[in-house]
């Protein structure tokens, strides 16, 4: 049975630029309270990527983050540190969960198209309300045979995907816009991948220089999707 297994963000809908935006709101904050909003930035980045490992991509890690930046920064620079500022940072942040994720150009168009050839699966990542919202706003539920949500994706987690959904890796593909979550394991599982690099954070961008695997494809756009499964050079493997 042919299988593609989608991502969700940025792959789907855009979800950097609602982080760029609330970001900017945070920033707008810090600098009010009289410090140095490029300066707080830069700390919020790199703390940001830090705290993946303490908190993985739960809803918390974001606005923990910008709070935590405003801290180093302020503490930094000699000033009292004043806990409404730093509730704001974290308020500001943290409105990134509140506005819906717009969809990519094309995406209902696409799996519209693909859904009576193909048997389309959505692989998210990431915490299950938030997840659980961006799929409900998306109004794309309904194209997929199945939905899951998970807080990562290597090779183990593509493994029971791959039995539990009774997926064919030599007739399927995984399409996605993050190279190590949607590529390089789906690919050492035995799936063939699309790979469609997207505007992503600092936590994504070592891969701006990956040497792509076998049985991998990089398009510009997800547009490109259907003409490129519809080829005979990748459909007849």
């Amino acid at each position: 049975m042919q299988t593609a297994v989608f991502d969700g963000d940025d792959t789907l809908w855009e979800t950097e630029r609602l982080y760029d935006d609330a970001r900017r709101a945070a920033r707008s904050v810090v600098e009010e309270s009289g410090l140095s909003g490029n300066l707080w930035e830069q700390r919020q980045r790199l703390i940001d990527v830090e705290n993946v490992r303490i908190f993985g991509f739960s809803p918390q890690r974001f606005p923990i983050s910008c709070a935590q930046a405003y801290e180093v920064i302020g503490t930094g620079a000699g000033v009292k540190l004043d806990d409404a500022v730093g509730e704001a940072v974290y308020e500001a942040a943290a409105s990134v969960f509140a506005s819906p994720a717009p969809l990519v150009d094309g995406a209902e168009e696409i799996l519209r198209s693909l859904a009576s050839d193909w048997r389309l699966i959505l692989l998210t990542k990431g915490a299950m309300e938030v997840q659980g919202r961006r799929i409900d706003d998306s109004g794309l539920a309904d194209y997929f045979t199945e939905l899951r949500i998970v807080d990562r994706k290597n090779e183990e987690v593509w493994s029971k995907i791959i039995e539990e959904f009774a997926i064919e890796p030599e007739a399927s593909w995984s399409v996605g816009n993050s190279f190590h979550s949607d590529i390089q394991p789906a690919v050492s599982c035995g799936l063939s991948a699309i790979w469609i690099p997207a505007y992503v954070w600092e936590h994504e961008h070592e891969q701006a220089d990956v040497v792509l695997p076998e049985r991998t494809a990089r398009l510009s756009s997800l547009r490109e999707v259907p003409a490129f499964l519809d080829s005979q050079e990748w459909s007849e493997r």
